[in-house]
């Protein structure tokens, strides 16, 4: 049998397909490394989602939504605590403007008649 000995032709296309496929299976690699880690962030934002939606930042116990002038707030069954989302101050504000009520002092008093239990 007759072996082919590798001419300085042949070894330098063997070399430049080496480097060929080492680059592409780089690339390969630092994309699926890339896709990786946004599944894994993706992942983490679901999970804290489902671990604080509708929770009281304060005490952790749910928020129930309750209507005020219109405008749906977070209340926590277990303190009291009321959160707003983005955005929702404002409306209250405009909202209490637009009737004639000052802002200050007059609408959180409004507010909290409207959201607190009466004590026995």
């Amino acid at each position: 049998m007759s072996e082919k000995i590798p001419t300085e032709k042949s070894k330098k296309k063997r070399k430049q397909e080496d480097e060929y496929f080492a680059r592409e299976e780089a690339r390969k690699i630092a994309e699926h490394r890339e896709r990786l880690n946004l599944e894994r962030a993706e992942a983490e934002k679901k999970h804290l989602k489902e671990k604080c939606w509708m929770r009281c930042p304060k005490c952790g116990h749910e928020l129930k939504e309750k209507e005020f002038q219109k405008v749906m707030i977070d209340q926590c069954e277990s303190c009291g605590g009321i959160w707003l989302d983005a955005g929702e101050l404002e409306m209250l504000t405009a909202s209490s403007s637009s009737r004639g009520r000052s802002t200050d002092s007059g609408f959180i008093q409004g507010l909290l008649k409207s959201v607190t239990k009466p004590r026995a």
